[in-house]
């Protein structure tokens, strides 16, 4: 009995250093672990770009004269994304509608309405469709079929189709931007206005300069649109100058900030307003609202 009494001491006397060593080690590992700072957790991944499916196509604005010849004159302008995706391709379904409203007149008459409906293809060199990337290149092309019509019916009738590219330059940077634009066109159809290419041509040249400046409160955009018809009379052809500014409340209203409307001038002189001038000469100044859904 003793014997064994002697044998469970001295196993127990041996353990006791091992069991001690073992509790050090646990608290020097605790102690270790509260003094190292906890990880960091992984960064969150950057939301992919958002598919805007619907947005504007051309420039969107209500403007009026000052005269009895320059009422009211409205445009708005849209595409389809019929290939959403976040790709450099797509291809769009786009209508334009254009009016010449003679809103002060007895029973406000529309002198005027252009119906543009098309189908083309986009390739982008930006990351965002529609949104060019900071610095100078080329931004987009595009190819596509568009026909355009003022509704009417027998001689009144006026409408002409075209097949068209387009290409688009832009340099982004800040505050100031600049913008180079060249589109093309093959006229088919036009058996009810045959000398319409002696007045629009085969093409328009856009150029544009503009301004995004947050602490100047002030954002704004000039553009001059150019056509050449065919005949040799310089006069014949067309100058488009639009001018819109809107003061800068981006960090306010945030992504709703692009749908801010814009005070939007607009100068026009030579043929071809609307198809129904596509031969006679005009000249009109109006002023009004604008909207587009691009930051810039």
């Amino acid at each position: 009995m003793k014997l064994r009494r002697a044998a469970a001491w001295l196993a127990l006397a041996t353990s006791l250093p091992s069991a001690v060593h073992a509790a050090d080690a646990a608290s020097g590992a605790e102690a270790a672990t509260a003094k190292s700072p906890a990880k960091a957790e992984p960064a969150k991944p950057v939301d992919a770009p958002e598919l805007d499916v619907l947005t504007f196509h051309r420039t969107n604005y209500v403007i009026t004269g000052f005269t009895k010849d320059t009422q009211v004159k409205f445009q708005f302008s849209f595409k389809y994304d019929l290939w959403p995706s976040t790709s450099h391709h797509t291809v769009y379904l786009a209508y334009t509608q254009k009016s010449l409203w003679d809103l002060y007149d007895t029973s406000s008459p529309f002198r005027e309405s252009n119906y543009a409906p098309e189908i083309f293809y986009t390739h982008y060199h930006s990351e965002i469709h529609g949104q060019p990337n900071p610095g100078c290149g080329l931004f987009s092309e595009q190819l596509g079929v568009e026909h355009e019509s003022n509704g009417e019916l027998s001689d009144a009738s006026r409408s002409w189709n075209r097949v068209f590219a387009d290409v688009e330059a832009t340099c982004y940077g800040e505050p100031g931007y600049g913008l180079l634009g060249l589109r093309v066109w093959y006229p088919l159809g036009i058996g009810e206005n045959k000398s319409i290419r002696q007045t629009q041509g085969y093409g328009e040249l856009v150029l544009g300069a503009g301004v995004d400046h947050d602490e100047w409160h002030m954002n704004g955009l000039i553009t001059v649109a150019l056509r050449k018809g065919t005949s040799k009379q310089l006069r014949k052809g067309s100058l488009t100058l639009d001018a819109r500014w809107r003061p800068t409340y981006q960090r306010l209203l945030g992504k709703a900030w692009k749908f801010a409307p814009y005070v939007w001038f607009q100068l026009f002189t030579g043929y071809g307003e609307t198809l129904g001038t596509y031969d006679s000469a005009t000249t009109s100044a109006r002023v009004g609202i604008g909207f587009t859904d691009r930051a810039r």
